[in-house]
């Protein structure tokens, strides 16, 4: 083994949040290894997780606060897995579950969406408590899907009447699926 590299052992309790976890055939574990540069070895309930210090001690903060949304009824997408890298990368004490477990719920398609970054969770938060919130920033993070997730969820709780869709006052130089 290299000299930098370092393992720690993991061991969880509950065989079914476990295997939530690790995904079918280990998808999420594999994942994982992609996106940190670690290599995880599962047997059961144990992982071995190996790879240079600070890569194997955000792996394993993210292992075990992903396992303990688990617990709390959070069904784990795929996906989750680089957001709460990302996440913990940037914000190492971060709390996943203050992110992840505040949701939207939308009934009419029983799906709930939950914010997974923090500036989604602001914007989350600031729609709930302003009357009018602009959203800026690039393509791609969200911004529309969370609003229109807000506005239904409002509309089907009674909240709201009504859902008014405008265009752009001004052409953007492109359609913007109109």
């Amino acid at each position: 083994m290299n000299a930098n590299l370092i393992d720690r052992e993991l061991h969880f309790v509950d065989n079914n949040k476990a295997i939530s976890l690790y995904g079918a055939l280990n998808k999420n574990l594999q994942a994982i290894e992609k996106c940190s540069g670690v290599t995880i070895h599962a047997r059961g309930n144990n992982l071995k997780i190996v790879g240079l210090a600070h890569e194997v001690e955000l792996v394993t903060d993210l292992l075990n606060q992903l396992y303990d949304l688990i617990g709390k009824g959070y069904p784990v997408y795929s996906s989750d897995f680089a957001f709460g890298l990302r996440i913990l990368e940037s914000t190492p004490k971060a709390r996943l579950d203050k992110i992840f477990l505040d949701k939207v719920f939308v009934t009419t398609q029983s799906r709930v969406v939950s914010p997974k970054t923090r500036n989604q969770k602001a914007y989350i938060e600031a729609i709930r408590n302003n009357d009018i919130v602009f959203g800026l920033g690039p393509a791609g993070t969200g911004k529309t899907y969370l609003a229109v997730a807000m506005a239904v969820s409002a509309l089907t709780s009674g909240q709201v009447r009504s859902i008014i869709l405008t265009r752009p006052a001004v052409e953007a130089g492109e359609k913007l699926g109109f």
